[in-house]
């Protein structure tokens, strides 16, 4: 599927992951966390993207696992690391 011929709607997208990914299916909370961290279809939000970053990487996700492993090696991240609390 490569969705030729449809516009993207990428705040569509997030409404239609909310679910599963409340679900506890990482991969929709990976992909909402990758929309998070870079802003398509809701405002950038690093928290929010670190929030489900950790809860697929807690369901086994390795791509979210990758993902938190990036955020806390870059340099002015706008969000508190766990032991940070």
């Amino acid at each position: 599927m490569e969705g030729k011929g449809v516009t993207r709607d990428y705040a569509e997208a997030v409404r239609l992951l909310q679910q599963p990914a409340e679900r506890n299916y990482a991969p929709a909370q990976t992909l909402l966390g990758q929309m998070h961290e870079r802003g398509l279809g809701t405002s950038v939000d690093y928290t929010q993207a670190r929030q489900w970053y950790e809860k697929a990487s807690s369901n086994g996700d390795e791509a979210a696992k990758t993902a938190l492993s990036r955020m806390y090696r870059s340099p002015g991240m706008q969000f508190v690391r766990p032991s940070q609390r």
